[in-house]
């Protein structure tokens, strides 16, 4: 668990002490952020706000900063506009971080630690949706961490990419997004099935005691009444962000299966295309095509291929989502 610090402590080497962090993941716009509010109600835990460490960080700088020194690596983060957001001291996690090797590792863990003393939690919490391309290092860095990843029926969550101003307007390139977070998350939730726990962005309105209940369980903690109220405060401050808003809000059930009202026919033959089989294994019904010509769906298939094999391939599965793939 975290350890508490303050300015007048020696910095301790925490190498051999036990950390293990949980993080949120999943396909952008499948619930990750009503997920992170749910769970930072809770007494005992402290989500932070996203920070994109793996992508903008470890992969950016990594090669040309592996054998710097501590200042030369909190530098990476003393003026990074994530970190800013994060509303922390960073001459605390600087002082922390000194009690460790310098490495990556250890920077992120100083920083998570510092977010966990500073809020007085006994869990931290990071959400950082594109996370999930990163599990394994994640693992390899934290062995005891545990990851929830949030999935959503890939329809809604192509249909929501696409009204974002932070991403390209392509269906089929949404489509491909969301398959390969689909896949990836059943690939991982079979490789690490005490670590990574995988939920139902649909199962937590419906049934959001049961859900969050298991989430809960899953990290560590009991659930609390306090976590379904709107009226419990949260650090984030969503109100402005229409995107968001939501999240502060009762839960809404009428929030799934929009797809069904608001896409034309040609738009679901095209998405069920490319996630057909990830929608089968993930529970959820698949589209009728039974009113798809077959010459349309040959269209598909080869355009499909183009997308998955070729400049939108796998080497590409995050771009159009901020973050940056391994």
């Amino acid at each position: 668990h975290v350890s508490t610090m303050n300015s007048t402590d020696q910095p301790a080497a925490g190498v051999g002490k036990t950390f293990d962090p949980i993080f949120v993941v999943g396909c952008e716009r499948s619930g990750t952020t009503l997920l992170r509010v749910l769970l930072d109600r809770h007494s005992l835990v402290a989500v932070t706000e996203e920070t994109h460490f793996f992508p903008e960080i470890y992969e950016r700088f990594r090669a040309s900063h592996q054998d710097g020194g501590h200042d030369a690596l909190f530098g990476l983060i003393r003026d990074d506009q994530r970190m800013a957001n994060q509303a922390m001291d960073r001459q605390l996690i600087l002082y922390r971080f000194k009690g460790y090797p310098p490495d990556f590792k250890h920077l992120f863990r100083s920083v998570l630690e510092e977010y966990a003393n500073q809020h007085k939690a006994l869990h931290v919490v990071e959400k950082t949706p594109g996370h999930l391309a990163y599990v394994g290092q994640i693992f390899k860095w934290f062995p005891t961490a545990r990851v929830v990843c949030i999935v959503r029926d890939g329809r809604d969550v192509a249909r929501s990419l696409m009204k974002v101003d932070w991403t390209r307007k392509d269906l089929r390139l949404q489509a491909m997004v969301w398959r390969w977070a689909a896949a990836e998350g059943l690939r991982l939730a079979n490789r690490y099935p005490r670590q990574f726990m995988q939920v139902k962005f649909e199962d937590l309105l419906c049934h959001p005691q049961r859900t969050l209940g298991r989430v809960d369980q899953f990290i560590g903690v009991s659930f609390e009444d306090q976590q379904l109220s709107p009226a419990t405060p949260t650090r984030f401050n969503l109100q402005d962000n229409a995107l968001h808003q939501k999240t502060l809000e009762s839960l809404d059930t009428s929030r799934i299966g929009a797809w069904r009202q608001t896409t034309a026919d040609l738009e679901k033959w095209l998405m069920n295309s490319m996630m057909g089989p990830c929608l089968r294994r993930l529970g959820y019904p698949e589209t009728d095509m039974g009113q798809c010509p077959m010459h349309r769906r040959l269209c598909h298939q080869v355009n499909n291929l183009g997308y998955r094999c070729g400049a939108w391939g796998p080497t590409a599965r995050w771009s159009s989502t901020r973050s940056r793939a391994v």
